[in-house]
């Protein structure tokens, strides 16, 4: 898996994408020296300050054979998933987008709604047959847009959000040693991050992520929603 990731920075560097790894593919890099072995993506992030680069990077991942989601939340671009078609790159590449121009670096995130069958056994199932055809409908498109907080995705999700300090990420540094771009200030990242990143986690679920997660949409945080 090692080499897809080669293969995609290799991408990233010859168009000028100011990226860095972040994430668990961060946090697998630097404490393993390689992508975690049951992680299913790579994650690399950048500021959602170019468009014009974002549009050749799209094009470029389209003719490596990778099918692309684009997800928005209110009308911005917030993320670009990757998704190969090739069985030797089992990996998809989840692009996130920070707005730089704020004191935190955001990005919303979704999970799937949940029922419980006993109690509300029709809202169970039609959840059940939605998130099958939306599925469905997003593995028959090249290229699939999302808006999260509009329908039908927003019957089928709940919006929450990753919040960290701009400063993280106000400087980035290549890593000699792994061949990628990482933020110079990860060891402090990661534990904001992760806390005990060092040791690893066998069952981690996204709400691991400290204090990061933040279990509500972006304009419902109180630190972030007088910025958006």
């Amino acid at each position: 898996m090692q080499s897809q990731l080669n293969k995609v920075i290799k991408i990233f560097n010859e168009l000028g994408m100011n990226y860095w790894i972040d994430c668990g593919s961060l946090l697998g890099l630097i404490r393993d020296g390689k992508l975690i072995s049951h992680d299913e993506d790579i994650d690399i992030a950048m500021w959602d300050s170019d468009p014009l680069k974002v549009r050749s990077l799209i094009s470029k991942m389209l003719s490596e054979k990778y099918k692309v989601e684009k997800h928005y939340y209110k009308n911005r671009l917030y993320k670009i998933i990757f998704r190969p078609k090739k069985r030797t790159q089992k990996r998809k590449v989840d692009v996130s987008f920070y707005p730089k121009e704020y004191n935190y670096a955001w990005c919303p995130t979704k999970i799937l709604k949940k029922y419980d069958f006993k109690k509300c056994p029709f809202k169970w199932l039609l959840n059940k047959i939605m998130t099958k055809v939306l599925l469905i409908y997003k593995r028959c498109k090249k290229v699939c847009k999302i808006n999260i907080d509009k329908w039908p995705w927003k019957s089928v999700m709940d919006i929450r959000t990753f919040v960290v300090p701009r400063e993280f990420f106000l400087e980035i540094v290549e890593s000699k040693e792994l061949g990628v771009n990482i933020p110079k200030r990860y060891p402090e990242y990661l534990v904001y991050r992760y806390g005990d990143w060092k040791t690893p986690v066998k069952k981690w679920k996204i709400s691991d992520s400290n204090n990061c997660f933040v279990p509500s949409p972006p304009d419902e945080i109180e630190k972030i929603k007088k910025e958006y």
